[in-house]
């Protein structure tokens, strides 16, 4: 017991040494580039006007999350985009159709004839490229709520070079990133290895079920901080794969314990 206590701590101190020397050694060299735009905003929510706020601070002044139909206009009328070559905005959708516009013209929009139409929309993490200018612009976001509590914090927009944002959303999420991205990988090789040795002994179908598992379980921590389109075009179907991979790893779960307990009944006898 002593010696599974200090593998584990060994384990879980070489992780912690690997993610700290990965936070400090592998920060992108644009990442200061990137503009954080949290204050500043005139919100409007179903009319009524918010002016100079800070998008962490919106929900208290609210004083409630959000509802389905609710309309929610934010406009910030200080963004410089003359910094950037090819300036983008990145922002979080949750649970809404989206239209940008960038002083009069519209720069973006998604999910409008789903909002039309009733069907359902998940979240996603939207960038919008924006046209180049020498003076301050305006930018607008309409956000149109499809959901109950779809907007109980509010996650501040950034702007910066596509690419900048890239690595920054990356960056970010670099534990997330790091061990979804090698569950996914692990489970499939994984899987492959047993799959050669495919037959009905309780210990190669265990192994199966637990490759499958690993893979829904990276699916899913990459899909629920919108890190799956770095891997696969989702087409807005982000959502959607996250509640599959999560509802996934039950049933998975409960067959690797099943063949366990037949594995260990066999080694009983």
């Amino acid at each position: 017991m002593g010696k599974k206590i200090l593998y584990l701590g060994i384990s879980f101190i070489s992780l912690l040494v690997i993610y700290i020397f990965a936070h400090y050694f592998f920060k992108p060299n644009n990442y200061s580039n990137v503009v954080v735009l949290d204050s500043g905003w005139d919100v409007t929510y179903n009319g009524n006007l918010y002016e100079d706020v800070k998008l962490s601070e919106l929900r208290k002044l609210i004083g409630n999350s959000t509802y389905k139909g609710d309309i929610i206009t934010l406009k910030n009328d200080n963004v410089d985009l003359g910094y950037f070559i090819s300036p983008t905005l990145m922002f979080d959708s949750r649970f809404s159709a989206w239209e940008v516009y960038c002083g009069d013209k519209l720069a973006g929009h998604r999910f409008l004839e789903e909002y039309k139409t009733g069907k359902y929309i998940g979240c996603e993490l939207n960038y919008v490229s924006l046209p180049k200018a020498f003076k301050l612009s305006t930018i607008q976001i309409t956000l149109m709520v499809t959901e109950d509590n779809a907007y109980a914090y509010y996650q501040a927009p950034a702007v910066g070079g596509y690419v900048d944002l890239l690595m920054y959303g990356v960056y970010n999420h670099m534990f997330i990133y790091l061990v979804g991205a090698f569950l996914v990988v692990f489970g499939i090789t994984f899987f492959a290895v047993a799959l050669g040795f495919r037959s009905n002994i309780p210990e190669v179908n265990m192994q199966m079920y637990a490759a499958l598992m690993y893979v829904a379980l990276g699916v899913w921590f990459l899909s629920q901080f919108k890190l799956g389109d770095l891997f696969i075009e989702t087409s807005g179907h982000q959502t959607e794969i996250e509640y599959i991979a999560l509802y996934m790893v039950v049933p998975l779960m409960y067959m690797t314990i099943g063949c366990m307990r037949d594995y260990l009944k066999i080694k009983r006898s």
